[in-house]
């Protein structure tokens, strides 16, 4: 699931140690992230990853630091999609990003208007800092399959990169998690016309 990134010949010349660049992985404390985070470290890259700030300012990240090679090519930053701003020193220095962070409450105490503000300012500021940087090379966007396949029973049957969930159809429902559905498809559209506005592979 990682992308090859090719190095130029500048940045191969300083890579050293068995690094091959270090990449920037948000919401690296969730399931999907922490696993992304492993398999990076497995292969030889350094790797900046975020992880919300908690209440208390504390949280266990033991499952992380204990990961191979996290001694010496793991860095982990506090950020807050409330605060787009946090996640740009993650962000510097790196070749790739996976941007992973997502609000999973399934508890509605938040509203869906608020969650998308607080996401898509997030993901816009994050797009925008890896296209101004000059060592980002590539950004990876992960979606759910919440995003393809929610939609009336005579909207068809096939499901694939083509197809979006009909995010009325999952409001007029008013089903468990629904917002978190809502939210997913939202973000990747704007994900990927915003990053085709501002040239990002």
């Amino acid at each position: 699931i990682i992308p090859k990134l090719r190095r130029t010949k500048m940045e191969q010349k300083t890579v050293s140690g068995g690094d091959k660049g270090r990449i920037c992985v948000t919401g690296g404390t969730g399931y999907l992230g922490s696993w992304i985070v492993k398999k990076l470290l497995e292969q030889g890259y350094s790797v900046n990853t975020t992880t919300r700030i908690h209440p208390d300012g504390k949280g266990d990240v033991s499952f992380l630091t204990s990961l191979d090679g996290a001694a010496e090519r793991l860095q982990i930053f506090h950020a807050d999609l409330a605060a787009p701003e946090t996640f740009l020193p993650a962000i510097d220095g790196c070749v790739g990003v996976f941007h992973v962070a997502h609000p999973l409450d399934f508890s509605e105490r938040e509203t869906e208007e608020a969650k998308l503000r607080r996401i898509t300012a997030a993901l816009k500021a994050i797009l925008k800092a890896c296209a101004d940087s000059k060592t980002v090379r590539r950004v990876v966007y992960t979606s759910s399959v919440t995003a393809g396949f929610l939609r009336p029973k005579d909207a068809g049957a096939i499901t694939d990169e083509n197809t979006w969930t009909d995010v009325e159809f999952v409001r007029s429902r008013k089903e468990f998690g629904g917002t978190y559905a809502v939210t997913k498809t939202v973000a990747e559209k704007l994900a990927l016309d915003f990053a085709s506005e501002l040239g990002l592979d």
